[in-house]
């Protein structure tokens, strides 16, 4: 693989991009943006986590508008740095294969959208992405998990601005591959989609089916295959096959990978 042919392909998906964001947002509203900033440095600084990047994300520019200050200890380039980048320096760090992130993340988010017109905008809406790789200053891979909650809409019901929690999972991810998971709460109801950039299937109702969450909370539980086959009236072999499909759907090295990535989805 060439670098004229990288250069290429940052080139095209950054050309797509621009063109999918003009096509998405042809209306503003007034956000405060000093006070949203503010209180997320707060976060920062009482955060018990120092390795977790909190930023401001603009879906409008498909940019952070702000970016904590431990960035540059955990992967190297400075909020400066970052800010006077630009777009186009994100489209050079990150992995080549999640280039096509960025338009797919529209692709999936209109579609979850059209899911839930009805709601008119209502409730809580979090996204969950899973895989982002990047390559520090130091040029070394790392894969992180982003947890986005949209704070302001465009008038036609499009995310406008987020505030996006980033916490590296390099140690427990093996899978060459990203997914997102959207959600949204609304009274007593949920609404959730998951979407993968590669397998046969790639959208799902969710993350896992009603019978793998039985089976989830019970190993939660502690729980072992003889018990957990007894509890659901199923074979061990069909708890080993449940473990095994929802670790490689999931794209983490184990069921103890699993469980955390689960519970920074708010699954459990």
């Amino acid at each position: 693989m060439t670098d004229i042919s990288k250069e290429h392909r940052e080139r095209m998906y950054y050309e797509q991009l621009q063109q999918v964001l003009a096509n998405h947002y042809d209306a503003n509203v007034s956000v405060d943006m000093p006070g949203l900033i503010e209180k997320i440095q707060v976060l920062e600084q009482f955060s018990l986590d120092k390795n977790k990047i909190f930023c401001l994300f603009s879906q409008v520019d498909f940019y952070f508008t702000y970016i904590s200050e431990n960035v540059e200890k955990i992967v190297g380039f400075s909020p400066t740095m970052i800010y006077k980048g630009g777009l186009r320096f994100a489209f050079k760090i990150v992995h080549w294969n999640v280039l096509p992130m960025a338009i797919k993340v529209h692709q999936w988010g209109d579609r979850f959208r059209e899911l839930i017109s009805h709601l008119k905008g209502k409730g809580n809406h979090n996204a969950y992405f899973c895989g982002v790789k990047i390559k520090d200053k130091w040029g070394k891979l790392r894969i992180f998990f982003v947890k986005q909650k949209i704070l302001h809409f465009t008038k036609g019901g499009k995310p406008l601005l987020s505030f996006l929690e980033m916490e590296e999972i390099t140690t427990i991810y093996k899978g060459d591959f990203f997914w997102t998971r959207f959600s949204v709460d609304y009274q007593d109801e949920k609404h959730c989609r998951a979407f993968f950039s590669t397998g046969k299937k790639k959208e799902y109702a969710d993350l896992f089916s009603n019978r793998e969450m039985e089976l989830l909370r019970l190993i939660t539980q502690q729980k072992n295959n003889t018990e957990i086959s007894e509890i659901l009236e199923i074979s061990k072999n069909t708890v080993e096959r449940h473990r095994k499909n929802m670790i490689a759907r999931i794209g983490v090295i184990d069921m103890t990978g699993l469980i955390y990535i689960c519970r920074l989805c708010q699954i459990l």
